[in-house]
């Protein structure tokens, strides 16, 4: 199977699971322009593919194949997109259509790293605040968490590789956290 031949099955399925998935349109008054599922097929193809916005705006602009298996006219701007995602895509509904996803795609390994830590935010040790204050301080953190990940799709790997030389490149996330109070 050649790779336009995977990212056109890959719009399909993407299309497919998310009609399953979402209504057709928001309400009954909302504009006619794209339905929910392009939209989520969309949002998929940039987590897929991971892109930022504005770079799968310019993937679609750019694939009219890609377009027309999704069913769109137009290319959506990079900012419906990304009002859409945050408004019916939380993170929990798109991580339930990415395991779909991937398990009709036929996906093979997948590995995860995580690790979180809390940054104080002062410049003073919290030892010389607590004696010079002479009280029960109050902590701050800025929690910092940090996943890695990467996955391997069953379609590119060669039978005789095997362990991180069969990975595709990882993918690393940084994400900011509130302060806690501890």
């Amino acid at each position: 199977m050649s790779s336009a031949q995977q990212w056109l099955r890959f719009t399909r399925l993407a299309l497919e699971i998310t009609e399953a998935a979402l209504p057709a349109y928001a309400h009954k008054f909302s504009p006619r322009r794209f339905t929910l599922p392009q939209l989520a097929a969309c949002v998929l193809l940039k987590e897929y593919r991971q892109l930022d916005w504005r770079g799968v705006q310019g993937l679609l602009e750019l694939a009219p194949g890609l377009r027309q298996g999704l069913g769109l006219q137009e290319v959506p701007d990079y900012t419906t997109l990304w009002r859409f995602a945050r408004r019916w895509l939380e993170g929990q509904k798109l991580g339930r259509l990415l395991v779909e996803l991937a398990n009709r795609l036929g996906v093979g390994a997948v590995t995860v790293a995580v690790d979180s830590t809390g940054l104080d935010p002062d410049r003073t040790s919290s030892y010389f605040r607590a004696r010079r204050e002479r009280r029960q301080h109050r902590k701050r953190y800025v929690k910092l968490s940090l996943s890695v990940w990467w996955w391997e799709p069953s379609w590119r790997r060669v039978p005789w590789q095997t362990g991180d030389r069969a990975m595709t490149r990882p993918s690393c996330r940084i994400c900011w956290s509130k302060p806690i109070n501890g």
